[in-house]
Order: structure tokens, then sequence, then C-alpha cells
């Protein structure tokens, strides 16, 4: 082969390399943090009162939640086609936990009922976080997998329906597990 055409392949290759760049992700970005909400009471009946009024869903059965924040933002280019050539995907996964402002006169055994309770509930709950988490890498496995298409429109057309997909899969899996799991009572998350 000559030189010449050889050196010509090369610095070809390197243009469409500088211009379309290489494919750059990290990485899921996931946070956690609690947000707690006090409650009051010096009997049991109190403490279930004050859980139904004061949740995260007033009035509701639900006594503590598990948020799930994501977000991604990505970009395309290319001169051919038009790919996906760097992406980040983040989660922020926040516990919304109720916290006992023990009274004094409260008895041990209301005590040691509400931390078995508590430690139920979070057990609960680490499970919809681990639906999150899980979440967040469908997302990112989904968007690195999506094509190159001749205009970046389709491209990032694409990459929403794919990272979309994912995310209703974890509502799926957050629906069952509350079935499978009565929302935690069946994990003795019940006061």
């Amino acid at each position: 082969m000559d030189r010449a055409f050889v050196f010509l392949r090369i610095l070809l290759f390197s243009a469409t390399f500088l211009v379309m760049g290489p494919v750059v992700w990290a990485k899921p970005v996931i946070t956690t943090r609690y947000e707690y909400y006090d409650i009051r009471g010096s009997t049991k009946q109190e403490l279930r009162d004050q859980l139904r009024r004061a949740g995260p869903h007033r009035g509701g059965e639900t006594v503590a939640y598990t948020e799930r924040n994501i977000s991604y933002n990505y970009q395309t280019g290319g001169t051919a086609a038009c790919s996906v050539v760097s992406y980040q995907v983040t989660m922020a996964i926040i516990y919304h936990m109720p916290r006992w402002q023990q009274a004094t006169d409260s008895s041990a055994p209301l005590a040691q009922e509400w931390n078995k309770f508590v430690q139920a509930l979070q057990i609960h709950e680490d499970g919809h976080a681990q639906n999150a988490r899980d979440t967040a890498q469908a997302v990112d496995k989904a968007i690195a997998d999506v094509s190159a298409f001749s205009d970046c429109r389709r491209t990032k057309a694409a990459v929403v329906a794919a990272a979309q997909k994912a995310i209703s899969q974890c509502d799926r899996l957050d629906t069952e597990y509350d079935q499978k799991t009565m929302h935690g009572i069946k994990q003795g998350a019940a006061l």
C-alpha cells in the first residue's frame, strides 16, 4: 500500500475522531438523604394517629416514602451520523421517615416496639431505594445502547424513549414490591 494512502487514511480517521469524539460517560451519580417528620405520643394509639396525620401522604396508609428523582443529560453529534457523544445519569433518593419525639412517660416496651417498627420500615424503604438504583443503571445502559441515526432529532427521540421506558419499569417494580410486601407489613413495618 502506498505510504501517502496510509497517511491519508490515518489523517481521515483522526479527523473523524476529533469531530465526533469518543463517547464520554460516567457511572450514574446517586445521592441519598433523609427527611424526617416528627411525631409525638406516649401510647401506641397516639403514635398510630400521629403517623396517619403527619406522614408523607396525609390521611393515607403510607407512613414512610422513598422518593426518587432521576435526571439525565446528553450531547449528540457527528458528521456522517448523529450519535450520543456524552451523557450523565443522576438519581437523588430521598427517604421520608418518621421520628418519634419520645415522651418521658412512654414505656420501655413501647420504645422497643417503635425501634423494631422503624428498623422494618427502613428495610422496606431500602427495597424502594434499590429499585431506584437499578433504574439509574437501566437508564444509563439504555442511553449507552442508543444507535446513531442520520439526524440528531431521531437520536434525541431515541434517547428520551429509551430512558422513559427504563423509568416506567421502576414504577412497575415499586408497585409489585408494595403488593408483595403489603407496603412493608409483611416485613414487620406495622405498629
